[in-house]
């Protein structure tokens, strides 16, 4: 189920990701809530074990494109002095899990055989059917509101590095329009900026990936970024995070607000994107050894609270920073390259259990988490205070 899910989750990421850079934001956006919910539903129907895993990896790629495109969308329509906003969506996540574990509960504590059972039938194991259908539910009615209510422009920003510039500011009236105000941006703007700092459709010819390195620093960028991607991807699965449903509702409750903390700190000049966030990895891997030597269930608890709080903020800074240090034209396309690489390190994990000695697996994540740490203070760009390209 683990390898059906990160498969998926690989697929998605660059699919969405890639995707967003040729045919838009929009479509993208929209459509892989519809795929998750889809096939989450779908699986909760599921008559045997390899069509769970088939509509897992299925429900996944949906899943897998959500950041990608969900935060290129958000950044492109942010103002510079607002774009700390992305980090502070975090969270959300926090609060998705939080309600994931309130909803899972009761459902399986009340609807699943007991390990008292000398059989196991069926019609006695439906809570984690009840859980899929509950959930892919809510996700189809959040695309619903997402395709039909929420009118979604297409990014100004894209619509610009494709060319379309009529098609840009004909999105911008509409957003001002919605909000009550009335724009002053006309295409004679855009082509006195044009004249003044160059136009992108030089670029129109090169590959996205190839642009991500166009330059030296850009290119130490994108390999700073991918390396962070892939430790942390290799990490966090590591972390052998088994706790009860009381526990994970404890914990993911304490984690809500870390984003709050995390869209505050970026924005310290002393701390910044980079600082924030290699503080926040280091202080997950510290925690995560601390938890090693609990010794009663409550001490694990605290621990794993702290641990859930620290990587609540690590994520929502690299969530936030990651997007912002790629150029829109490539956005989507550089996203999908770091969450590719956090996917698969994570699926070497299923290696890296079966061939290392547990003793040594335990002492592994925490390592990682410092030396991701370290990775990113190497970062060459610090975004605060500035507008994304």
């Amino acid at each position: 189920m683990y390898l059906a899910q990160g498969i998926g989750l690989l697929i998605g990421s660059v699919f969405w990701g890639v995707g967003s850079d040729v045919w838009g934001r929009r479509w993208s956006f929209n459509f892989t809530l519809l795929i998750t919910g889809t096939f989450a539903i779908a699986a909760a129907g599921s008559s045997d074990y390899n069509s769970l895993c088939m509509f897992m990896a299925l429900w996944s790629i949906g899943v897998g494109g959500n950041f990608p495109v969900g935060s290129a969308v958000l950044l492109e329509c942010f103002p510079a002095s607002h774009q700390y906003l992305l980090t502070v969506l975090s969270i959300w996540w926090a609060v998705g899990q939080l309600i994931g574990a309130l909803v899972v509960w009761p459902l399986i504590s009340h609807y699943s055989c007991t390990i008292t059972m000398d059989t196991c039938v069926s019609s006695l194991n439906k809570g984690w059917r009840y859980y899929l259908f509950t959930m892919g539910g809510v996700t189809l009615v959040m695309w619903i509101l997402r395709f039909f209510v929420f009118n979604l422009q297409e990014s100004p920003k894209f619509l610009m590095s494709r060319g379309r510039d009529e098609e840009a500011v004909a999105a911008v009236h509409r957003v001002a329009a919605f909000n009550g105000k009335i724009s002053n941006l006309t295409i004679e703007h855009l082509e006195e900026a044009e004249k003044l700092f160059g136009s992108v459709q030089g670029q129109a010819h090169t590959s996205r990936v190839k642009l991500l390195f166009g330059t030296r620093k850009l290119a130490y960028s994108t390999c700073i970024l991918v390396a962070l991607w892939a430790l942390i991807g290799l990490a966090f699965p590591l972390y052998n995070d088994v706790v009860t449903y009381r526990n994970d509702i404890i914990s993911s409750a304490i984690s809500v607000p870390g984003g709050l903390m995390a869209g505050y700190l970026v924005e310290l000049p002393i701390l910044g994107r980079r600082g924030t966030l290699s503080i926040f990895t280091a202080l997950t891997g510290v925690f995560v050894f601390a938890s090693a030597f609990s010794g009663t269930s409550n001490s694990y608890l605290a621990w794993d609270c702290v641990c859930r709080y620290t990587s609540t903020v690590m994520y929502g800074v690299l969530y936030a920073l990651t997007p912002e240090l790629f150029p829109t034209r490539t956005r989507g396309t550089g996203s999908a390259i770091v969450a590719a690489a956090n996917h698969i390190c994570g699926l070497m994990t299923l290696i890296i259990r079966i061939y290392i000695f547990y003793t040594f697996q335990m002492w592994l994540p925490e390592g990682i988490f410092v030396i991701a740490g370290l990775t990113a203070l190497l970062l060459p760009f610090e975004p605060r205070g500035k507008a994304s390209l």
